[in-house]
């Protein structure tokens, strides 16, 4: 018969499986004395120790036999375990191996965790620290508050426990992965708020994360707490730290230089980036699910122009110290979008030393290599086996992309930071279902934009973003125009005086429409341009009003002349185009974001700008002749819709 499997916890529920099956142990001596073994694991434990942390003042009245006799009890309720308990000359002891005790394995993980950092290995210390934390199931020695030794047994557990999670901070603060130690550092700091080495990583983390204020706030509130409650300063290093914050000093900067392709710049950076703190912390919700360990696509959807490739961006550049940021856009004409990714992690993969890139590629780094010749250049180097032509080479390729994401993502977290995906073809969005359901242990985000509404309900995108909703793993994001509070707060960035009044005028004109706000007030009247709109916005309005198709275009002219609110019938008498046709048409309008109902069965433009940019674009003769055909289908009416 073979040797059994025994497992002994004291990191929560003082426990002890036996061959998977859990032994009770339902006497609170027992299981004070066996915490007691167990806290001691290997070693001595004697008589006196065992009767003055069980019964403490409270002594019985023979307590010698009084402990034999709970000894006794728990050997018969450890079972098959009953041999591990073993009578020493002065007492007792339990022997257990490293791997059968989870207080052995947290502290042998905190020794190579200490290691490994000193050896200048921060990723795998953090990730073997990372591991040894789950350890605690739940509150050491819960149960046995009562027993005189629980105090200061709990007390040290939780002083390893803290120490563990700082060395753990030092790591991924040394790898250059603060946003994993803000995402619980505040819940230890509710529960530890004096350990000012705590206080000092948080600090940090916020300044590495781009938030100094919210770094000085962090060391002003301890400050705070520590001179109201003890009457005295911070330490010195926690001070001179503070000065480091104010001063921006290079010793804060990251050692550790993150690998990942370059972010591009997809869209223009002229203004200030305001007005979508709503829609950051959504996705950094998911960003922080996903470092956790697990798969998310955030898709960030809305009309042309509406700023949601300058969102993606800023994220991106927000987390690129702490992921691994692959940007492809799905609107290259010169490649598809799967070799842009295999170009991206290429980039990415060359910037590994030889043993990680060889994990990185696999068993079949040709497949890669086949179409970024760099890379074929470093497998030669490596010797490394060459490309071959592959029977499916877009197989082949696809299934090189899904292994070598998989492989880096046990690094790092990636962002993998997609434009325009509406535009991509059916292989990739395939390639990105397999990615986001391969049952595989990845830390991914995909962080895209897309046209919406999508202008082909039935599309390869629509299909794959079902396949994600089933599977729990898409979380859609819309983007509208700027508030009136973010427009005044982008004028005030740009020094405007009085900005309340200019606020008024410019958001009820572009209706918070970031792609026009930045073109009006890039001009040198742009006031002005109010009235008048600059030729880059009447451009876009003419594609995007065209791209309706000509029948609405009509529609939209001729409602562009009318310049007040509108219902169907009055466009219909204008236009001359049946009641039914011109209703399908605006509901089409609307649907593109193009108009917006402001009442029953009333519509206007969505963007002012819109609507004199189509007025601009007639000549004399063509507007004249639309002023007679809306002052005749007028004629009659005894008061037009209202705005």
């Amino acid at each position: 018969m073979g040797q059994s499997s025994q497992q002994f916890q004291v990191l929560g529920d003082v426990s002890v499986v036996v061959d998977g099956e859990r032994r009770p142990i339902t006497a609170a001596r027992q299981r004070g004395a066996l915490a007691m073994l167990l806290l001691a694991a290997n070693r001595n434990v004697s008589a006196s120790s065992l009767i003055d942390g069980i019964w403490g003042v409270a002594l019985p009245q023979h307590p010698d036999t009084a402990l034999q006799v709970v000894v006794s009890r728990l050997r018969t309720s450890l079972g098959p375990a009953a041999d591990r308990l073993v009578s020493a000359p002065t007492g007792y002891r339990i022997e257990v191996a490293c791997e059968e005790l989870d207080l052995l394995l947290a502290q042998e993980a905190y020794a190579a965790g200490r290691r490994l950092l000193g050896e200048n290995d921060p990723i795998r210390a953090a990730d073997v620290l990372d591991r040894a934390l789950t350890c605690w199931v739940s509150e050491p020695l819960d149960d046995l508050v009562a027993f005189p030794f629980c105090e200061a047994a709990r007390h040290r557990l939780r002083e390893l426990r803290a120490s563990m999670y700082e060395v753990r901070n030092d790591a991924l603060l040394d790898a250059g992965r603060h946003v994993e130690v803000l995402e619980t550092i505040e819940d230890w700091l509710a529960v530890e708020p004096w350990r000012e080495r705590l206080r000092a990583q948080h600090v940090l983390a916020l300044y590495r994360s781009g938030r100094q204020v919210d770094a000085l706030r962090a060391f002003d509130t301890y400050r705070a707490l520590v001179v109201a409650e003890l009457g005295v300063e911070p330490s010195h290093d926690l001070c001179e730290l503070h000065r480091d914050v104010l001063s921006h000093a290079p010793r804060l900067a990251i050692g550790v230089r993150p690998i990942g392709s370059r972010i591009p710049l997809w869209t223009s950076v002229s203004l200030p980036f305001v007005g979508r703190g709503d829609e950051e912390e959504l996705i950094f919700g998911h960003i922080r699910e996903v470092f956790a360990g697990g798969r998310m696509m955030a898709l960030v959807e809305g009309e042309t122009g509406i700023g949601k490739t300058r969102l993606v961006l800023e994220i991106a550049r927000r987390v690129q110290d702490d992921a691994i940021v692959l940007s492809v856009t799905a609107n290259d004409s010169m490649q598809p979008a799967v070799v842009g990714l295999a170009h991206a992690l290429a980039a990415t993969i060359l910037q590994l030393p030889d043993d990680e890139l060889r994990q990185c590629l696999g068993r079949q780094p040709a497949d890669l290599a086949a179409v970024v010749p760099a890379l074929r250049d470093r497998l030669v180097d490596l010797e490394m086996p060459s490309a071959t032509e592959p029977t499916d080479r877009g197989a082949c390729l696809a299934g090189a992309v899904v292994s070598c994401v998989t492989a880096l993502s046990r690094r790092a977290p990636i962002v993998l930071l997609l434009d325009d995906l509406h535009r991509a073809g059916a292989s990739f969005l395939i390639l990105l279902g397999r990615l986001m359901v391969v049952d595989e242990d990845q830390r991914i985000l995909v962080l895209a934009t897309a046209r919406a509404p999508a202008p082909d309900r039935a599309s390869n995108l629509a299909d794959l973003a079902e396949q994600l909703e089933r599977h729990g793993r898409l979380a859609r994001i819309p983007l509208q125009g700027l508030r009136f509070s973010s427009v005044q707060r982008l004028l005030v960035r740009l020094g405007v005086r009085e900005p309340t009044t200019s606020t008024q005028l410019l958001h009820r004109v572009t209706n918070g429409h970031p792609f026009f706000l930045s073109e009006i007030l890039q001009t040198a009247d742009w006031q002005r341009a109010l009235a008048d709109p600059p030729p880059t916005v009447r451009e876009f309005v003419r594609r995007r009003v065209h791209a309706l198709g000509d029948a609405t275009e009509g529609v939209l002219v001729d409602a562009a002349g009318l310049g007040i609110a509108f219902d169907v019938s009055l466009i219909a008498d204008i236009t001359g185009v049946p009641q039914s046709t011109t209703a399908t048409l605006i509901d089409g309008a609307v649907a593109a974001g193009v108009l917006r109902t402001v009442g029953k069965g009333t519509f206007t433009f969505v963007h002012e700008l819109c609507r004199r940019a189509l007025v601009d674009d007639l000549d004399d003769e063509c507007r004249a002749r639309l002023h007679e055909r809306i002052a005749t289908a007028l004629e009659g009416r005894d008061v037009p819709p209202s705005v």
